[in-house]
């Protein structure tokens, strides 16, 4: 039931529950396709100018999700974000 009311304000475009279900997707176990996910949720709330959207973009980028390892583009995101 929180998943789909989860889904329901991702649909409606609102970069706090872009993050959320992000964040949830990279704890799943299932690797690669939920990675994509979630980078793309990250990616459209960093888009709108959600400070925690880049701090989950630089830790995919620190960690080597979805992406490949990427010290320095991680450093730049956690920056951004908190500027």
């Amino acid at each position: 039931q929180g998943k789909r009311w989860m889904q329901r304000a991702v649909d409606a475009e609102h970069p706090g529950a872009m993050v959320a279900m992000a964040y949830s997707y990279l704890r799943e176990q299932d690797g690669d396709a939920h990675h994509a996910t979630a980078h793309s949720l990250f990616q459209r709330a960093a888009e709108m100018e959600w400070a925690s959207a880049l701090t989950g973009l630089g830790v995919m980028a620190r960690e080597g999700l979805f992406l490949a390892k990427d010290s320095e583009n991680a450093r730049k995101l956690f920056h951004l974000a908190a500027e």
